[in-house]
């Protein structure tokens, strides 16, 4: 495999707590990907952004009143991947293990490191059936007296995060305003059964 390169620019607006507070996101990423073998891969990546948040209600959490206002990040981000999936798409067979580490505080306001560790497997069971283990686990901590800021901290729930909850829906609140603050750990495992569905193989959707 050859090195590969990206870049990037983003902007986002968004609410994490409804008809709780306003959070506005901009900034930029530089990556880079090295191949150390066929199915071993490193990653490396910087990402600078600046993050507002507003309208945030005067008896909210004390963390998150403390971090009202604009705040930036500087953050360099590595990650090791061994893959060996028969195909990036619908895979059959083989697994996927990554390890991340990333760090923030080489410049901006914010300073934490975070750690990440996944693995999902697929074993095939017959034709076109599949089962799936997945099991993923991290943790962030700030340093130099900073907190984490409370948009990175962990919660569970909605699209591609812990089915049959909504978004937030499994995270830490706080006590007295019942506000989302979210955790400093996160661990979670699931097991997947894939089957085909009627005339959709081709398109790599399944059950």
């Amino acid at each position: 495999e050859d090195i590969s390169a990206s870049a990037n620019l983003f902007k986002t607006q968004s609410a994490l707590n409804v008809a709780s507070y306003r959070q506005d996101s901009f900034g930029t990423s530089f990556g880079l990907g090295i191949p150390l073998g066929e199915e071993l891969r490193y990653n490396i990546t910087y990402r600078w952004s600046k993050t507002n948040l507003t309208d945030i209600p005067a008896g909210s959490s004390l963390l998150l009143l403390a971090q009202a206002g604009k705040q930036t990040t500087s953050e360099v981000f590595q990650r090791l991947s061994w893959d060996t999936r028969d195909t990036l798409i619908a895979s059959h067979s083989g697994h996927l293990e990554e390890l991340s580490f990333s760090v923030a505080g080489l410049g901006g306001d914010n300073h934490f490191w975070e750690a990440s560790a996944s693995s999902k497997a697929y074993f095939s069971i017959g034709e076109d059936y599949v089962l799936s283990p997945s099991i993923a686990g991290s943790y962030i901590r700030g340093y130099s007296g900073k907190d984490v800021p409370i948009y990175r901290r962990y919660s569970l729930g909605g699209i591609g995060s812990l089915r049959g909850f909504d978004s937030l829906g499994v995270t830490l609140r706080d006590p007295v305003t019942d506000d989302v603050i979210g955790g400093d750990k996160m661990l979670r495992a699931s097991l997947d059964f894939m089957f085909p569905l009627p005339y959709m193989q081709q398109a790599g959707i399944r059950g």
